[in-house]
């Protein structure tokens, strides 16, 4: 999506309509008349990560029978279109610079949810497959959630090695099987 493409390259503050617009070689006005202010814009983009991250799950479930590197796949298959440091920053700031929003707060909430189902599924059959040992608690998904995540951002202000491979290493710690 254009906005994706605008947030990453400027952040939530530098989103606007015409630099949507101009991405997508449309007016500023077609924009305004889909979204209706910058805000509609962002809680669009929100509510579309919800179905972007299905998407991405089913992917990874698709292309990998190991539970755990579908796991991890599902984590980093993003990451190539991100790249930068400043990007994994700027995309980040979509949920920093707007948490204080209702909608957008339900979004993110229904997100962080969608990605919680799909990891515990996921760590279930890895524990079934033999992958995993211990039991697989609802603070092991959100651990392993905040692991991923909060890893993307520490490497977007502080990047040390190969993004990808530092989630998967964080990850993995967590799961006890560094």
């Amino acid at each position: 999506m254009a906005g994706m493409a605008v947030l990453m390259e400027f952040g939530s503050d530098g989103i606007t309509l015409a630099r949507v617009a101009q991405v997508l070689g449309v007016t500023a006005a077609a924009v305004r008349q889909r979204f209706g202010s910058k805000r509609g814009l962002l809680v669009e983009m929100a509510r579309r990560r919800i179905d972007q991250t299905e998407l991405r799950f089913a992917t990874a479930r698709a292309a990998f029978t190991s539970p755990l590197e579908a796991l991890y796949q599902a984590f980093t298959a993003e990451l190539d279109q991100i790249g930068a440091p400043p990007q994994v920053a700027n995309a980040f700031s979509a949920y920093t610079d707007n948490i204080g929003d209702a909608d957008m707060r339900a979004a993110f909430a229904t997100e962080l949810g969608v990605m919680e189902r799909h990891i515990g599924e996921l760590l279930r059959e890895a524990a079934d497959a033999g992958e995993l040992s211990g039991p697989v608690t609802p603070a092991l998904v959100s651990t392993v959630l905040a692991a991923a995540e909060g890893t993307m951002l520490v490497w977007a202000l502080v990047p040390r090695g190969e993004l990808k491979a530092r989630v998967r290493e964080a990850v993995a710690v967590v799961l006890g099987l560094d």
